[in-house]
């Protein structure tokens, strides 16, 4: 069916996948490049169980729409998400501590963001060149490590296009 995996792991998933993907249950870990270039995969079901999400996991999954990330993930690596077109929507849980450079970066449909308190940092880039994104929704509780959280080049997290920014927690500086 074009999806291997080996013991825990989602090692990687054919390009030509065009149906939506359910990650079986039981699985710890979506190894680094997993689902990169699958084109035609338009959604992602990752089950509870999963720690991490690997570097370049979904990179260029442009028809990827919906992605669910559940409790449990501890982390997003870097350019996990990086170029997926279509994804419209991300929601970050609370176990998720840190999110890799450029990990959603250049996702041009994003819309809305919502971050976790348990985020403790955020690469640079992070969600950079998502030219749709207007809301984002940041429980900065815990974060620590995190470079400009805004600007138009270099280590900012976000772009400019954005009109609705509500940082919640106890920040103290911007």
């Amino acid at each position: 069916d074009g999806v291997m995996y080996l013991n825990k792991v989602l090692v990687s998933v054919k390009p030509f996948v065009s149906r939506k993907l359910v990650i079986k249950s039981g699985t710890k870990v979506i190894a680094d490049r997993a689902c990169e270039g699958c084109k035609s995969l338009p959604s992602v079901t990752i089950p509870e169980g999963v720690k991490s999400i690997g570097e370049k996991a979904f990179e260029g999954c442009s028809s990827l729409k919906s992605v669910t990330i559940p409790e449990g993930v501890n982390s997003i690596g870097s350019y996990a998400f990086y170029n997926c077109s279509s994804l419209t929507s991300v929601t970050i849980p609370k176990s998720v501590t840190s999110i890799g450079e450029r990990a959603f970066y250049a996702c041009s449909s994003l819309r809305s963001v919502t971050i976790s308190e348990g985020v403790k940092s955020i690469g640079r880039e992070a969600f950079h060149a998502c030219m749709s994104l207007k809301s984002v929704v940041w429980n900065a509780k815990n974060c620590q490590d995190i470079p400009h959280y805004y600007g138009t080049y270099g280590n900012q997290i976000f772009s400019n296009n954005i009109t609705n920014f509500i940082v919640g927690g106890s920040v103290k500086q911007i």
